[in-house]
């Protein structure tokens, strides 16, 4: 069953950006992502030229679907295409 936000899909990052304010980063590119043994996940960042790298407990994934079937497919073959249509 398709979900959507009665205020569009914009609705879930407006609203993370409002309740975690400057610990939210933007305009930071994930190039990949990973499993952690322990849990969690490292992503592989990149922001203009310079890379890092990141580790989350958890990950809301807000791209348009062909976007988030290319950085899941590691993690889940099944989820990601499913997304990819």
């Amino acid at each position: 069953m398709p979900f959507s936000f009665r205020e569009g899909m914009a609705s879930l990052p407006h609203r993370l950006a409002a309740v975690l304010g400057p610990r939210l980063r933007t305009g930071i590119r994930v190039e990949g992502l990973k499993p952690l043994p322990g849990g969690g996940f490292r992503l592989a960042l990149k922001e203009g030229e310079r890379a890092s790298s990141l580790d989350a407990a958890s990950l809301v994934v807000a791209l348009p679907a062909y976007a988030a079937a290319r950085l899941l497919d590691g993690l889940s073959p099944t989820v990601a295409q499913g997304l990819a249509g």
